[in-house]
């Protein structure tokens, strides 16, 4: 238990430390801290249950990749610059410099709500029409709040100026989310190979070593006067 403390501590400490030292704030290492941890447990769960480990490090390895280039679009302000050439295009009349806040709202609000529509489709939305009209139009309203909400508050997030050291928590945050999201998409989409849990755990040195005990006293048991 003492050595188990110790690795927790060293691990928060050391995200605590990075967070206020690399990226100006002590609460980047708590979050860092947190997301690595719930990471951890899903590839420990998962290479318990006989998942691939070099399948499980791969996804590790794509979401930091995914990570970095988040934080050098962050740092050099790409998202920003995009929605204000976006909104100079298409929003002359919004004020200059509110106007990538509104591009990227709408933007990015049109784009989730589009993706939300077609999970709601693919989902069985047209099924839940058939069955229930009332209900499948109050299923599908609240699909186009949620979803254009959702992508409301990515655009506007995602529309901020950021200096370089938030950019890289940013990014480094995103990485441990997409490594927790690329787990349980990995988890669900395989599922869970029974066969290859069975034959994990299966005690086939324990039951082969038993039948050859066996063997060996029922050799050397003394057998009984046949009548």
């Amino acid at each position: 238990m003492l050595l188990l403390l110790v690795v927790i501590l060293v691990v928060l400490g050391t995200s605590m430390f990075f967070g206020e030292w690399l990226f100006g704030s002590i609460g980047w290492g708590v979050l860092h801290g947190s997301l690595f941890f719930v990471g951890l447990a899903l590839t420990a769960v998962m290479v318990a249950v006989a998942f691939n480990p070099i399948r499980l490090f791969l996804w590790f390895l794509l979401a930091f990749v995914i990570g970095i280039l988040a934080s050098l679009i962050f740092g050099f302000d790409i998202l920003n610059q995009a929605y204000a050439a976006i909104g100079n295009a298409l929003l002359p009349g919004v004020d200059a410099a509110n106007r990538p806040l509104v591009t990227g709202m709408l933007l990015v609000g049109v784009i989730a709500l589009m993706i939300g529509l077609v999970l709601f489709f693919r989902m069985g939305g047209a099924g839940t029409f058939r069955e229930s009209p009332g209900k499948g139009i109050v299923v599908l309203l609240l699909t186009v709040l949620v979803s254009f909400l959702y992508g409301a508050v990515i655009g506007a997030s995602t529309s901020i100026t950021f200096a370089w050291r938030p950019a890289f928590g940013l990014g480094l945050s995103i990485a441990y989310l997409l490594w927790i999201v690329f787990l349980i998409g990995d988890l669900f989409r395989t599922g869970i190979d029974d066969e290859a849990l069975k034959e994990r755990f299966y005690p086939h040195r324990t039951i082969d070593t038993t039948k050859e005990t066996l063997e060996w006293l029922q050799k050397r048991m003394p057998r009984e006067n046949e009548s």
